[in-house]
């Protein structure tokens, strides 16, 4: 029996909107390894555990609970239309959806929109027929999310600035929703995945009013974990649904 814990870091990430054309993008010198889906709505970045080590020996991991730190605060930067003193900007739309996934399975693109948008992985979900094309729920079900987190966030109005002109506040965790599954498994990898949407888009450069800077800290995830044999028809069973599923998904990250 092996004791450890697993961890999984993510980068941090700031975007400005480029006052011409709309849309974000990372600042030069500060570029981390995120990248862009959907003009530029939806940031992810992605990592993998190696687990081929416990492979080899035929051993199942076995997860005893998994946990977020985090290096800071995530915030938002507006500013109002300053030739309009009417204007003001509406907090809502600078909301932002952050999904944390560790996967048995890796993710594609068209997966990547969906959980950013309409839902999470490892539920019974509607029929992919509702979701716009490039979108896709995937192959999935509970025992692939090792670990999963849900935020929705919004700007804290305890110690947010003004919305009619120049401003900022932190982002407030309005909604955090864990599903985890934490299920034990024989897979020779795990796939790691930080996606962050940003709900209503960069919109600063075309009407002068928005969010014009978001900041989103480094963080990681613990996963305290046993890897110890199993009885080997279980072991199999498992070593071989994890390689199917693994290598059935098509572009993937």
């Amino acid at each position: 029996m092996t004791e450890r814990t697993l961890c999984t870091e993510f980068q941090p990430l700031y975007l400005e909107v480029d006052s011409v054309s709309g849309l974000w993008y990372m600042p030069s010198g500060i570029e981390t390894s995120y990248q862009s889906l959907d003009s530029g709505d939806i940031w992810y970045t992605h990592d993998k555990l190696d687990m081929t080590g416990y492979a080899q020996q035929d051993l199942t991991t076995f997860f005893r609970n998994s946990f977020e730190q985090r290096a800071s605060v995530s915030g938002v930067s507006w500013q109002a239309n300053p030739a309009d003193p009417t204007s003001f900007v509406i907090p809502s739309d600078m909301s932002v959806v952050e999904q944390i996934i560790v996967s048995s399975v890796p993710l594609d693109d068209s997966n990547i929109k969906a959980y950013a948008k309409f839902g999470s992985p490892g539920f019974n979900q509607y029929n992919n027929m509702i979701l716009p094309a490039g979108n896709a729920w995937g192959t999935f079900n509970r025992e692939h999310i090792i670990h999963g987190h849900y935020t929705y966030y919004g700007p804290n109005a305890q110690t947010a600035d003004s919305y009619d002109g120049m401003g900022f506040a932190n982002l407030a965790p309005l909604v955090s929703e864990y599903y985890s599954s934490l299920e034990p498994t024989a897979a020779d990898c795990l796939y790691c995945y930080r996606i962050l949407f940003l709900n209503k888009g960069a919109i600063y450069g075309s009407s002068a009013e928005g969010a014009y800077i978001y900041l989103f800290p480094a963080m990681r995830v613990l996963m305290p974990a046993i890897s110890a044999k199993e009885p080997w028809l279980e072991y199999v069973m498992r070593q071989a649904r994890s390689y199917e599923l693994a290598n059935q998904t098509v572009g993937h990250r």
